[in-house]
């Protein structure tokens, strides 16, 4: 069967699906339908694109760099063969996509989207930069909190073969490293209805397995892995930060206190968090995120670091009990995408791996 026919078919068939299912998001459903055709009509493989030799030689470097890095995924760390990142799409500067998320202002509870064949996820992606500020609007004079924001890259989980996006050749090695097997591992594992078990597993892949990818092409003593650790003690620190911001107002938003009095008071929490930051703002030694102090309280925002970042640590107390080996751990893994409750599944599998007290 021709590739071509491939992707329109199931293309179409999704948006039957979808019609059916949602038929007051039909127009919804078709630009989605003209924003993935387009990308799929307009890519390039990568050999070509190499071969022309169009791109500067560090854009060049970049997309040997990611071949290399699809063979070590699939080879050394357990991520699955795929298709993916085998073209090439130029947004021509511009971001791929946008994506909203909302939650009500007086607690942390995800607005929820529900599509077929994914289930429910806290975000709705736009290729539409319009049609996204015309739902959010929406959501914002209904009285939530609402986020709006760029994406670099995304994921179809595997259904379609996505590319190589001009922006991401922007990025540092490491970077772009951590964000195609952060993306990769979602076509490996994905737990349909659990986007924070999803997304943190995939934000710990992409850290770990970007620096054992770095060595293995670079060597353990590339200046490489020396930035990409500082960048990821960074990360790490900030996100424990936010961790004690969002365990703050988790408190206060437990207290049952009417709505306008908490709106009042996690004013009070937000900016005492503002002042803590001051005092670790130079700790940070490659990412700056002093954007921090600008923030306006919102829970969407918040929400969305949490969704990233939640309970890393057992993620990689798994790691250590499988000899630090991504591929035993994933493999390990597997089986919780299945599970009514994917965290619980990972508590068990940390139970089942830990070695018996002597």
């Amino acid at each position: 069967m021709p590739k071509s026919f491939d992707f329109f078919s199931r293309l179409l068939l999704g948006l039957a699906l979808s019609s059916l299912l949602h038929g007051c998001q039909v127009d919804y459903y078709w630009h989605l339908f003209r924003g993935q055709a387009n990308i799929f009509l307009n890519r390039e493989p990568l050999a070509k694109v190499i071969s022309a030799q169009n791109l500067d030689a560090q854009r060049i470097d970049k997309l040997l760099f990611i071949e290399k890095l699809k063979d070590f995924a699939s080879i050394k760390i357990g991520l699955d063969k795929s298709t993916s990142y085998t073209c090439f799409f130029d947004t021509k500067g511009q971001p791929i996509s946008w994506n909203l998320s909302a939650s009500p202002p007086d607690r942390f509870e995800p607005y929820l989207w529900n599509f077929p064949l994914i289930g429910s996820v806290p975000y709705k992606g736009f290729f539409d930069k319009d049609r996204g500020l015309e739902e959010r609007n929406l959501l914002q004079s209904s009285g939530m909190d609402v986020l709006l924001r760029p994406v670099s890259a995304y994921s179809t989980l595997g259904f379609f073969s996505d590319p190589v996006l001009s922006t991401m050749l922007n990025y540092s090695h490491d970077r772009l490293a951590e964000l195609i097997l952060h993306e990769l591992t979602h076509e490996t594992i994905y737990a349909k209805g659990h986007t924070d078990f999803n997304e943190s597993l995939a934000t710990f892949v992409g850290q770990r397995g970007s620096l054992l990818f770095l060595a293995e092409l670079y060597g353990s003593e590339t200046p490489l892995i020396e930035q990409a650790q500082k960048r990821r003690e960074d990360q790490a620190r900030f996100g424990n930060f936010i961790t004690g911001v969002l365990a703050s107002l988790d408190s206060l938003y437990s207290l049952d206190l009417a709505r306008q009095k908490v709106l009042k008071d996690r004013k009070l929490v937000f900016n005492q968090a503002k002042k803590k930051y001051k005092a670790i703002q130079t700790e940070f030694k490659i990412i700056n995120y002093d954007g921090f102090l600008e923030w306006k309280i919102n829970n969407a925002h918040l929400l969305s670091h949490r969704r990233y970042h939640r309970d890393l640590e057992s993620f990689h107390e798994l790691f250590r009990i499988k000899h630090n080996r991504l591929d035993l751990m994933l493999a390990s893994l597997k089986s919780c995408q299945d599970a009514e409750n994917p965290w619980a599944c990972l508590q068990q599998s940390i139970s089942l791996s830990a070695p018996l007290p002597q």
